[in-house]
């Protein structure tokens, strides 16, 4: 007679497994689709969506959120000021911070990005088998729950 807990931690370790090995591969297949300009690369993109998503930011939160580290984050925010594609401010408490804003012409930059990366998967998608989209479709949900724990 099997063993449950020995299935059952044998399923969640091949589970654990898989989700790691998707976690590194992703990027890199989005980071595919993606046919960066001269202007803005796959990085500047990450940082539009992020102040896009959440707001202004501090400098040190954005490299936080995308695992950057600071100088990096400081050549990347250079270069999309350089575009007009965000602005700095002084936070109004503490004149040491930084205030990263998305503008206008920012924002405009990320949705027609965006909006190609979208198409590209799009076509990606569509050479699936309606079963394989309705499997990926239905484990999205489970994702979005260990994503939120």
């Amino acid at each position: 007679m099997p063993d449950h807990a020995t299935s059952d931690a044998a399923e969640l370790t091949a589970l654990a497994e898989a989700l790691l090995t998707i976690q590194r591969e992703l990027p890199r297949f989005v980071h595919r689709l993606y046919v960066p300009r001269p202007s803005l690369g796959l990085a500047q993109l990450r940082v539009l969506g992020e102040l896009r998503r959440h707001g202004p930011l501090h400098v040190g939160e954005l490299a936080e959120v995308l695992q950057v580290r600071l100088p990096t984050m400081t050549q990347s925010l250079d270069r999309l000021e350089a575009q007009g594609w965000v602005r700095r401010s002084t936070s109004t408490t503490d004149r040491r911070n930084i205030i990263i804003h998305l503008t206008t012409a920012g924002e405009r930059a990320h949705e027609r990005a965006h909006a190609e990366v979208i198409e590209q998967l799009r076509r990606r998608l569509a050479t699936l088998s309606a079963d394989d989209r309705a499997a990926l479709g239905s484990v999205l949900p489970a994702l979005e729950r260990l994503r939120q724990e």
